[in-house]
């Protein structure tokens, strides 16, 4: 893979040409920038997103076979995920067609980077060029991986709200597509399997492991196979603004606990209720000013730079174990995640990095040493206490951002 530095003209280069315009393939140099994910490393990943899902944890994991979307939980058919004693895919795939019987199967697991934050961190390192030429995604990124012998996607000819980028590591992946607007005049294509009359109007991509299809958010397509075992992960840049929906969601949730607090109506007086409308007036009082509060703009603020310390990414690996910070040491923050910070209020300063946030009292060392762990440079510990002030300030930001996994301290003998 190239530096990230090397790979931003190539970016700018996609985004001119292809971003958002058409599908193409991405191969040789025009690959280069893209993160390279082995076969094993994607398996350890997916199985440990698939043994959260059965434990209970929201999860988005789905099973097809012959078609059909297969009941994982309420069926109690967690034996058809993939585990770790396969120890690979082939030997899942073997356990799936000999031991179970399904020739035609597909199994999608969604946002499994979050269980493997070396893999994450890889893609976050990739996509820095991108985020630097389209900006962040104010929607989402996520990530996906599309398995089995499937010939079509089990769900047919659909769309997604995303810029799309799907790299095959076993077996070849062909997407084949149609332009929003022939869809819009044949709605009959829409989300079915047999779609052979309309194969004039389509065009298809083929990729082999070490290349990458990409496909702009007003495509439509399908997943294409001769029935032979693959592996394709991907992840999506949601066009979009979610952020307003997280901000209503967020608003809806606060005004719901604030519970009634308008007496009852007795019956003689609903007329009189009617044409003064005092009720309606009492609840968007309360609902004004609870989303007016200092606790709801914190709680957005906090949510907007998590977005942003994370490409955004809303599932992100979860927080480090890690011992306090001494003396002596070397703090490099690691390449693409920049720290984000901003006063919340008259006595809380947010900071964010790595798609995490904590709250710290204001002062201008909380700024300084920041700024200075952004600049990129690995710095001695002692460096910080001597330029940035307050140690205990200076300490508290450095052991989040560890935390985080956005700062790395190294022993200054290394």
């Amino acid at each position: 893979m190239s530096s990230p530095r090397g790979s931003r003209g190539l970016w700018s280069s996609f985004v001119g040409e292809y971003w958002e315009k058409q599908a193409t393939l991405l191969a040789g140099e025009q690959a280069s920038p893209l993160p390279a994910i082995e076969p094993c490393e994607l398996f350890r990943a997916t199985v440990a997103c698939t043994d959260a899902f059965c434990r209970g944890r929201e999860q988005k994991v789905r099973l097809y076979v012959d078609g059909a979307e297969i009941d994982i939980l309420g069926g109690a058919h967690q034996a058809f995920l993939p585990k770790y004693e396969d120890q690979s895919f082939d030997e899942y795939n073997r356990r799936m067609v000999v031991r179970h019987g399904f020739q035609d199967y597909a199994l999608i697991v969604a946002d499994w980077h979050q269980f493997d934050r070396a893999l994450w961190e890889r893609i976050v390192v990739s996509l820095e060029g991108l985020a630097e030429c389209v900006g962040i995604s104010r929607s989402r990124m996520d990530t996906q991986v599309f398995l089995g012998t499937y010939k079509v996607t089990p769900f047919g000819v659909h769309s997604d709200p995303t810029g799309a980028f799907h790299f095959p590591v076993i077996g070849t992946k062909t997407m084949r597509f149609w332009r929003d607007s022939f869809v819009a005049n044949t709605p009959e294509l829409a989300r079915i399997r047999q779609y052979e009359r309309f194969l004039q109007e389509s065009w298809a991509v083929k990729a082999k492991p070490g290349e990458a299809i990409y496909w702009p958010s007003d495509l439509w397509h399908v997943g294409e196979s001769d029935g032979a075992f693959s592996v394709t992960w991907g992840f999506g840049y949601w066009i979009g603004n979610s952020l307003r929906r997280l901000a209503a969601a967020k608003s809806i949730k606060i005004f719901e606990e604030i519970g009634p607090k308008t007496a009852n109506i007795a019956p003689n007086g609903v007329a009189d209720a009617a044409r003064t409308l005092v009720p309606v007036d009492e609840l968007l009082q309360d609902l004004f000013r609870n989303v007016s509060s200092e606790a709801f703009r914190l709680s957005v603020a906090r949510s907007w730079l998590e977005h942003y310390s994370a490409y955004g990414f809303l599932k992100v690996p979860s927080l480090l174990d890690v011992v306090p910070v001494e003396e002596g040491g070397i703090v490099r923050k690691k390449p693409a995640f920049r720290i984000l910070a901003s006063r919340t209020g008259p006595n809380a300063i947010c900071i964010a990095s790595a798609g995490h946030s904590c709250i710290l009292p204001p002062g201008a060392e909380v700024y300084a040493v920041i700024d200075r762990l952004n600049q990129g440079t690995p710095v001695p510990l002692e460096e910080l206490y001597r330029s940035c002030g307050e140690r205990v300030a200076i300490n508290q930001v450095i052991d989040f951002c560890l935390r985080s996994g956005a700062v790395v301290l190294e022993n200054i003998q290394a």
